[in-house]
């Protein structure tokens, strides 16, 4: 969630538009592997690649694609110079207690199991049991599914990437 409101406030500044008005979302694992979802980023209405395809691609002369740079550069620097983000870590929290609580239906990235029938939701080739960031629906029933939407296959790419490091680093335990 930290990430994704990141990447919303990083796309707002760019297009100097409120992030309140921004949807979009960052999925996979945190840090530098996260993978941030271009293709589905909504201002208004408006997905972002209908007027703009190149959004957030190599082929981007606008500087989209550095805004992931820029996400974990800022997240690095509250680090650096506050010593975390506890305060934000407590408010994403309390943000996901109260949409349990209030039964909220609220779809939100959180780190949920996926493996499903070998897949990674509609990510082919992870067969082992891992946690990773994926639009999840919350509710007072907790996590009720992943909404998994269209990925960009450079999108899938990175995701399927992010997920084997994931992988990875629980098999060398």
């Amino acid at each position: 969630i930290l990430e994704s409101a990141a990447f919303r406030v990083s796309i707002g500044q760019k297009l100097s538009i409120s992030p309140h008005t921004i949807e979009g979302c960052v999925l996979g694992e945190h840090g530098p592997n996260s993978v941030p979802i271009f293709s589905s980023v909504v201002c208004g209405s408006t997905r972002i690649r209908k007027v703009y395809p190149s959004f957030g691609t190599e082929k981007d002369n606008e500087g989209y694609e550095k805004i992931p740079e820029n996400v974990d550069t800022n997240i690095r620097f509250i680090n650096k110079h506050k010593g975390s983000c506890s305060w934000s870590l407590g408010l994403i929290v309390c943000h996901i207690c109260e949409v349990i609580l209030n039964d909220g239906n609220i779809i939100l990235p959180l780190s949920t199991h996926a493996k499903h029938d070998g897949l990674l939701k509609n990510v082919p080739g992870i067969d082992k049991d891992i946690f990773i960031s994926l639009p999840c629906l919350v509710n007072s029933n907790g996590v009720r599914g992943v909404m998994f939407q269209d990925l960009a296959d450079d999108e899938k790419d990175k995701l399927y990437k992010s997920a084997k490091e994931i992988e990875t680093l629980i098999l060398s335990i």
